[in-house]
């Protein structure tokens, strides 16, 4: 029975690991898109018959699209995580991998932890918003009984 239960916790972190990761993943093709309209304006004036496969103005168009989707994940993550107490360890760490997109030397740099308290400290504050109604409507999880 304790495995079932493990297996469904593990499920839950993941959805809301993905959940918490979408402004990394807004960003980085925000990145992407800004590096290659740089590529193509820098091919462009030279190339003559050179035609991209999306126009300069669409490819702006597509970086701005990214860039409000990106404000918006942000907004939505930092919501979730002002659920948790200010000052917790867990919602500093969960703030510099999902708002500051710091890799987990960094973070336990910040911290001053080594990799496993931060990791231990990360899931319980995973935990800590899987135990929060508001936090589990949002990801469209079914509530938990008392919670």
């Amino acid at each position: 029975m304790a495995k079932a239960g493990n297996t469904t916790q593990a499920s839950e972190r993941r959805i809301l690991r993905k959940y918490l990761a979408r402004y990394y993943r807004a960003k980085d093709k925000r990145e992407i898109l800004q590096g290659r309209l740089s590529l193509l304006r820098k091919d462009l004036p030279g190339k003559g018959g050179f035609m991209p496969p999306l126009s300069v103005p669409e490819i702006e168009a597509k970086i701005q699209q990214q860039t409000e989707a990106a404000e918006k994940s942000v907004l939505e993550i930092i919501e979730l995580l002002e659920l948790l107490p200010a000052e917790s360890t867990e919602r500093i760490i969960l703030e510099l991998r999902h708002i500051d997109c710091k890799n987990w030397a960094d973070i336990c740099d910040t911290v001053y932890l080594t990799r496993t308290p931060c990791a231990k400290y990360y899931n319980r504050g995973l935990d800590a918003l899987l135990r929060m109604s508001k936090v589990r409507r949002t990801l469209g999880l079914e509530e938990k009984a008392g919670g």
